[in-house]
């Protein structure tokens, strides 16, 4: 079955035209391919609104769209790597002065990614809220002075001397303390619980 389409005025067949309810034979009465070239010259008459009609979207369905973009980064990992290393050698100099100025402001973020990025290098098997646990068992102060401000993890025996990222490896001290033990090894724990002591032997932290 064919039929002209209103547009280009082209016999075509059937196949050629979408469905539509409310036109005569349940079909378009504009051929795909016309129907394709209007949309195209209205965006180029109406730039923004694309934008405007994608905005809404996104506001309307954000699982949706998270749950698209999960799907396609999931099929195009090769494409979007290629695209990256692209991107950031085109515009290497951007990058560099913006990196710059950003560390510049926000020394503290570089250096805890820094150390995160060395603490998964050695190897270890801390788990989120281990640190929470030890703290707890410690009465949640500083180690060294007793003080129940800024406390941080520190490792006892130092990423950068060996040590290992583990619960048998960390304790509470503040960052003062942290900062004028630095890479020595010293071990302020007044005891090592049994339950840690167990969970190592079992072979995994608690």
């Amino acid at each position: 079955m064919d039929k002209p389409c209103r547009r280009c005025g082209v016999i075509k067949p059937i196949r050629e035209f979408a469905r539509h309810q409310t036109c005569k034979g349940g079909y378009d009465a504009t051929c795909k391919e016309c129907r394709k070239e209007k949309k195209k010259a209205f965006i180029e008459k109406h730039p923004g609104y694309k934008t405007m009609i994608n905005r809404r979207y996104r506001e309307r369905h954000p699982e949706d769209r998270k749950k698209r973009w999960k799907i396609y980064y999931g099929n195009n990992i090769e494409k979007r790597r290629v695209y990256r290393e692209k991107y950031y050698r085109d515009n290497e100099d951007y990058w560099k002065q913006y990196s710059r100025e950003h560390y510049r402001q926000y020394p503290e973020i570089y250096k805890f990614y820094h150390q995160q990025r060395r603490a998964r290098e050695s190897g270890g098997d801390l788990r989120q809220g281990d640190f929470g646990i030890v703290c707890v068992e410690y009465g949640n102060v500083c180690l060294s002075c007793g003080s129940i401000k800024n406390i941080s993890l520190d490792h006892i025996v130092p990423i950068s001397r060996g040590g290992v990222h583990s619960i048998m490896n960390i304790q509470p001290l503040c960052r003062s303390c942290n900062s004028k033990k630095g890479t020595k090894t010293i071990d302020y724990r007044p005891y090592v619980p049994k339950w840690l002591i167990g969970s190592i032997t079992q072979g995994g932290s608690k």
